[in-house]
């Protein structure tokens, strides 16, 4: 252990703590690791070629790895230190870093290369700005001083700066000091010596070691005495998505002007002020941080966390949204960012369709020891028990320093600029749009980029309801799936309605593009001919175009979702075919969740979806009903429905159980059912006790249902009884 560490040191892993200058100047050598540098960049090893060239190959190397630079940081309010991120967080994800992380990982691949290096770390004379940190390369036989005696050089070594090269290609001397900013690009705000070659990083480093801005703070020679820390492992998937996707790789219109190619610019609104704020308090705490974004389909949440993502990402934050399935396919990846050194923002898309993940990612959280992380969940509303069980993965109420809930109304607060600028970024010539008329506000910010789409087509006239707008661009969509599967096939065009079903048996089952084939057996014919369900599969995988991680789904969401209802009502058989009775639990309650979301848009057509499902199957009752619990809308609906049908195909007396009294956001079920089964009893002559014991039970679920009167009625009537 180096002098001045102690085991209770502030650490983002056992093995790679956060480093001090005050108690342990030396350590900062062990952050030097060249082998782990090498595993993520192809840098020469030693040899005996001249040194200015291995430093040519070197730098280019790292330049060409578009790390993004970082603005310093302190560890924390109640740390001692700074917190120094590992080469994989450099090189790879979130691939930023400061200046000292640049030094360090600069430092390990000259150490690599085989040449003698010195990591400097100055500090601003002016009181208030930030220092600086430089790499030094010893091109003479041996440091100007001697090597540091105590591990680091606490003050300027004799003759190092009249020993310092002044330019690359000017005089020789023994030492050549480079500004490790420079193999960085900025991101945002400009930054002074980023992104330039050699040459200039040379002049850079000699002039801020020279200059009277900047005084000796400390230096250290790696390798000179204890063995590096370890950093941990980079998972075989990294845990967040990219953010935004280049608007180039998609081909239909509905996959152009998803969120994540942000086609149209984004419009400033005051949630991004306020969620940026947050993130600044959650990491200047020591609290995880919570907040919920939700709202209508189409509102514009998922931009919304996008771009607060790519904004704090500018910053030196790790963020993103989370790939989904991270338990199945990489079980490592999400105790990884436990050890992440940046700061992180975890987008949680859909969350409360995600409950199982989102609890896993905060459990997970909980146990981070670097600077605290803010989770972001977006979904299409609180009610419901989602929310809470979400919360409740928390090891105590307290853990989570705020919980911020922000509800984006449906409508953007400047609709005209976004319809405007999607229809200058889509038009090919410059042109005068129809306007919108005055109930502008009515639609959605996904409605205005697809109207604005229109427009850019040469529409003179546009929709004036939304289940039109998008049974519009639906119907240029299937076109375009009859286009791409003559393109991949080179058969004739198919059928439109037939890939419209596929979309709908896709889009309701959501499987993963391995499975899309398997999937497909539940729309006639292509359940019996093989090669034109692969061909089928193969162009919808190309058209639906899930993203790393994603299953596939028609979106964006609220048009996948007008689709799918309107499909199952043109097509009811589909829905049996691709839920029959048998299915798995987890297959029914996916396909739930999407039935659940469609629902905000047709609450009445999608719960008439889900009581045929029910009838079918009616063991299903209880699926439906953990969904109603934790989301309410139509699987409630649906429920309510055939409680009160003369052939309710199930036992109410079994649902009554299922429903405690405290069951406060399924009230008006829980009335139902007791009430028939009230009514029955009476019908059925029943006896007087039983009767008497179901009378007390429905005055608990009048008053629950804030009907005081009916409840004291019921208490009468069954004191009389008994």
């Amino acid at each position: 252990m180096t002098p001045g560490w102690s085991e209770g040191t502030a650490s983002n892993g056992v093995d790679w703590p956060v480093w001090s200058a005050q108690t342990a100047p030396a350590a900062l050598a062990r952050y030097v690791v060249p082998d782990v540098v090498r595993q993520h960049v192809q840098i020469p090893g030693p040899s005996k070629g001249p040194i200015r060239d291995r430093l040519v190959m070197i730098w280019e190397a790292l330049r060409a790895v578009e790390v993004s630079y970082a603005h310093e940081r302190d560890g924390g309010t109640d740390r001692s230190g700074q917190w120094i991120r590992p080469p994989g967080e450099v090189l790879v994800a979130p691939r930023n870093g400061t200046c000292l992380d640049l030094a360090l990982v600069l430092a390990g691949a000259c150490v690599h290369a085989g040449l003698r290096t010195a990591v400097l770390v100055l500090d601003a004379a002016e009181r208030g700005r930030p220092g600086h940190a430089l790499v030094a390369v010893l091109q003479g036989d041996a440091w100007p001083g001697g090597d540091p005696a105590a591990g680091a050089w606490m003050s300027p070594p004799a003759g190092l700066l009249s020993s310092a090269q002044a330019e690359l290609d000017g005089p020789p001397r023994e030492v050549l000091i480079l500004d490790p900013n420079g193999i960085a690009h900025p991101v945002g705000r400009p930054v002074s010596g980023t992104d330039v070659d050699l040459a200039a990083a040379a002049r850079a480093g000699y002039t801020h070691l020279t200059s009277a801005e900047y005084v000796w703070r400390l230096a250290v020679v790696p390798g000179q005495r204890d063995e590096v820390f370890v950093p941990a492992p980079v998972p075989k998937t990294w845990p967040l998505r990219e953010i935004y996707r280049a608007p180039g790789s998609a081909e239909s219109a509905l996959r152009l002007l998803r969120a994540e190619y942000q086609v149209t610019p984004f419009q400033s609104r005051d949630e991004l002020t306020v969620l940026l704020d947050f993130c600044q308090q959650v990491k200047d705490g020591d609290r995880t941080g919570i907040a919920v974004v939700h709202g209508a389909g189409g509102s514009g949440k998922t931009r919304l966390a996008l771009e607060l993502a790519e904004r704090l990402r500018a910053e030196g934050w790790y963020a993103g949204p989370l790939r989904e399935g991270l338990a199945d396919t990489d079980p490592g990846a999400l105790p990884w960012l436990t050890r992440v050194s940046a700061p992180l923002l975890v987008v949680v898309d859909y969350a409360d369709a995600r409950v199982g993940e989102a609890r896993a990612l905060l459990t997970t959280l909980a146990g981070r020891s670097g600077p605290p992380a803010v989770v972001l969940l977006t979904a299409r509303g609180t009610q419901g028990d989602w929310l809470e069980r979400v919360r409740g993965s928390l090891a105590t109420d307290a853990h989570a320093r705020a919980l911020d809930v922000l509800e984006l109304p449906d409508a953007h607060p400047r609709p005209g600029d976004i319809y405007r600028r999607t229809v200058t970024a889509l038009a090919p010539t410059p042109t005068q749009p129809p306007s919108l008329g005055p109930d502008q506000d009515r639609w959605t910010t996904l409605d205005l980029v697809l109207l604005g789409w229109l427009a850019a087509q040469g529409r003179t006239e546009l929709p004036s309801r939304r289940g039109a707008l998008y049974d519009e661009v639906v119907g240029h969509e299937r076109r375009y799936w009859a286009k791409t599967y003559t393109d991949l096939t080179g058969q004739p065009r198919p059928d439109v309605d037939l890939l419209a079903r596929a979309a709908t048996c896709l889009s309701l089952l959501a499987p993963a593009r391995a499975d899309a084939q398997e999937a497909l057996r539940a729309v006639a014919p292509l359940d019996q001919d093989a090669r034109w369900r692969a061909d089928v599969a193969r162009t919808m995988t190309s058209c639906l175009d899930a993203g790393a991680g994603e299953r596939l789904s028609l979106r964006p969401d609220p048009v996948g979702d007008h689709h799918l209802l309107t499909a199952l009502a043109r097509w009811p058989e589909l829905l049996d075919s691709c839920l029959p009775p048998g299915t798995g639990a987890e297959q029914l309650v996916s396909s739930l969740l999407v039935l659940s979301r469609a629902g905000q848009g047709d609450e009445d057509q999608a719960a008439a979806q889900i009581v045929r499902l029910v009838r079918a199957e009616p063991a299903r009752w209880q699926a439906v009903l953990a969904m109603a619990d934790a989301r309410r809308g139509p699987a409630a609906q649906a429920l309510e429905t055939l409680v009160q049908a003369e052939d309710c195909p199930f036992s109410l007396d079994t649902l009554s159980e299922h429903l405690p009294f405290h069951a406060s956001g399924l009230w008006r079920l829980a009335l139902l059912v007791d009430e028939r089964r009230l009514a029955e009893r009476r019908a059925t002559g029943t006896e007087r006790g039983a009767l008497g014991e179901l009378l007390l039970s429905v005055s608990e679920r009048r008053r629950g249902a804030g009907d005081r009167v009916g409840a004291l009625a019921a208490i009468d009537e069954a004191v009389t009884l008994y």
